[in-house]
């Protein structure tokens, strides 16, 4: 009913009976001069009644009206969203039956529509018919609106200067809590979103939000024009709307929803490809030629702990800063914590067809393997791996899957901290080209058994368990990492300490350590001879007494092997001075060569060593105040005899 004093009471004054239905209704009395809303009243009469307010023959029943303003239930519950003056829309009939609904904003927009607005707009919705009790909604939505100041020349004339203001707007539904699920508003679904005209028009907007514009409509309000067949004003106008002024504000309304939603805010992203020759084709195509040149910041960064937006705002980064996640759903969250640990600007969950457009573009930045291989030649990346292969061992495997270029040029690998190292610090992998020195920094590929033999060395070795994804990298022969040989013990061997006194855990080691050596050894090759070794690995006994001696010490040492035979142990016990060395602590080839004095090389180690000690006293002398019995010189005889190389020289 107008709002205006003077036509109020005189309607009141000249037609008591046009206002008298609407007495007790929304506070509404005779006796009122000013109404503060707009009624409006559907009089039904029956086909018996002449009326020329009757324009068919069919009875409009009263069922008839209560089915029309039910089915504009659905459409009244999101009509009040661009609406800035017109804070609810209700209905009831005058007999009280109990069909009633309401549909109330909470939250009035800025009544000043050249002001821009942008927030949080609730919707109270109440419902209730003869079949069901009354219950509740309350839908949150986040709305914008902008009022537009300048149109293109090539889009006005006549047209825009009748209008009164142009504006354009998004709405998206956030929430929707109802108090009674049995209900019919739970029942009822909310229409799709729509295209607006400051009021729902019926055309889908093929987005997953509402699209709001001054739009100039067909005369029936049923379409827009946006073609060369409709009128050239009416098409320039809806075409710049939909592509300019609406692409723009849908970015800025992103990025605003996206504070408050965090990742959720890939729901209102244009996602399914819209219809052909459609007025969403035109905004979409638009939006995504406007996502590489955008300044907003539109996408949410993963936060390690799910969620933790809700308790504040999203961090949002811009399409150039971010770095986008499009891995797998499993590798993506193996290796979240290890990329938030590196501070990445990661960008994760985006939807997969959010994704293919992204991709499209050239200044997006992905989660790519050679991205990765930059990422992990710092040193950070390998303290930041350690930590997070200590509590999931996958997300090596992940990793290296990732780090392997895909062409085969692994020379893109030199410098990447991915070795994991058996004192549990992480190596950097480092090039060479085939007969160049080897880096200094020389890694080693072993078994459980062989770590924990070459514990005390566990920084330059790699557990063995890791050559599955490192196979590419052993075969290629050009990086520091190689499989555990003979040739590396010496290497491994400086960084063990030197016990001389004998002990019995140097005493396991040492048999542990020979039967690795004895073991792997091939006489045919450098790496079985220990010769030039200084390190304490091999066990003599001299006067008595045991004690540690290396390789070296041996060759100069007055030094035998203990014999096998026990005539031969004997000298070797009574002879003063004489380094008697054990055959289980030094190769098998060594031992087996010298294993009784009746072979030639053993009795002339023994000749030698009783030289040096009876060089004072003299061989004769010597022989004779150690080796009285007649028959340890018998023996001594024998030997010579058995060693026939010896013999024959003689």
């Amino acid at each position: 009913m107008p709002g205006v004093k003077m036509l109020l009471s005189k309607l009141r004054d000249t037609c008591p009976g046009q206002l008298s239905p609407f007495e007790g209704l929304w506070d509404y009395t005779l006796s009122s001069d000013i109404y503060p809303g707009t009624i409006f009243r559907f009089p039904l009469r029956t086909s018996s009644i002449e009326s020329r307010l009757i324009l068919k023959a069919t009875e409009l029943k009263t069922s008839a009206i209560y089915e029309l303003m039910h089915n504009y239930f659905d459409e009244a519950r999101v009509s009040l969203l661009f609406l800035r003056k017109i804070r609810s829309i209700d209905f009831c009939d005058h007999e009280g039956s109990g069909n009633k609904w309401s549909v109330f904003r909470e939250q009035p927009l800025d009544e000043d529509v050249k002001m821009p607005f942008s927030g949080n707009v609730i919707c109270s919705i109440s419902k209730n018919t003869n079949f069901s009790p009354s219950s509740v909604c309350k839908d949150k939505w986040r709305v914008v609106m902008k009022a537009l100041d300048v149109v293109p020349d090539h889009t006005n004339g006549s047209l825009t200067r009748q209008m009164k203001s142009m504006q354009c707007g998004l709405a998206a539904l956030l929430s929707s809590t109802i108090d009674n699920n049995t209900s019919e508003i739970a029942s009822s679904k909310l229409i799709k979103p729509r295209l607006f005209n400051i009021l729902p028009l019926p055309i889908n907007s093929d987005l997953p939000v509402h699209i709001h514009a001054t739009f100039s409509l067909s005369g029936d309000r049923q379409s827009i024009s946006i073609d060369e067949y409709g009128a050239k004003c009416h098409a320039s106008l809806n075409r710049y709307l939909l592509q300019s002024p609406l692409p723009e504000l849908y970015l800025q309304f992103l990025e605003e929803i996206g504070k408050d939603v965090g990742e959720d805010v890939y729901k209102y992203w244009p996602q399914e490809k819209s219809p052909d020759e459609s007025v969403s084709q035109l905004l979409c195509a638009s939006f995504w030629n406007k996502v590489p040149q955008s300044s907003q910041q539109l996408f949410p960064r993963s936060q390690l702990i799910e969620g933790c937006f809700k308790r504040q705002a999203a961090e949002l980064l811009t399409i150039s800063d971010a770095v986008f996640d499009i891995l797998p759903g499993i590798e993506s969250k193996i290796l979240l914590p290890l990329l938030m640990s590196l501070d990445v600007p990661l960008v994760r969950k985006v939807p997969v067809e959010v994704a293919k457009h992204l991709k499209e573009l050239s200044n997006v930045k992905t989660l790519s393997g050679s991205r990765l291989r930059n990422l992990f030649k710092s040193k950070q990346s390998g303290s930041c791996l350690k930590k997070q292969m200590n509590g999931s061992p996958s997300t090596f495997e992940v990793l290296v899957r990732l780090l392997i270029p895909e062409d085969g040029n692994l020379e893109d690998l030199d410098g990447c901290y991915i070795l994991p190292l058996a004192d549990g610090n992480i190596g950097q992998l480092t090039w060479h080209d085939r007969g160049e020195s080897k880096a200094s920094n020389y890694y080693y590929l072993a078994g459980q058994k062989h770590l924990e033999l070459f514990k005390f060395a566990s920084r330059h070795l790699v557990n063995s368990k890791f050559v599955k994804r490192l196979v590419p990298v052993f075969d290629k022969g050009n990086f520091n990492l190689e499989k555990l040989r003979l040739c590396h013990v010496k290497k491994l061997l400086v960084l063990r300490s030197q016990v001389p006194i004998p002990d019995p855990e140097v005493d396991r080691w040492l048999i542990e350590f020979w039967q690795f050596w004895n073991e792997d050894v091939d006489s045919s090759l450098p790496s079985s001879n220990v010769d030039s070794f200084a390190f304490k690995i091999f066990k003599a006994k001299c006067n008595g007494e045991y004690t540690y001696a290396s390789p070296i010490e041996f060759h100069k040492f007055t030094a035998v092997i203990a014999p096998s035979i026990s005539e031969h142990q004997q000298i070797c016990e009574i002879i003063p001075d004489l380094y008697v060395f054990d055959p289980k602590f030094m190769p098998q080839t060594l031992a087996g060569r010298e294993s009784s004095f009746n072979k030639a090389v053993s009795f002339l180690r023994l000749i030698r060593a009783l030289k040096v000690l009876a060089s004072q006293d003299g061989m004769s002398n010597f022989i004779n105040s150690h080796l009285a019995s007649s028959h340890i010189k018998v023996t001594l005889l024998d030997c010579l005899f058995q060693s026939s190389s010896l013999y024959d020289t003689i």
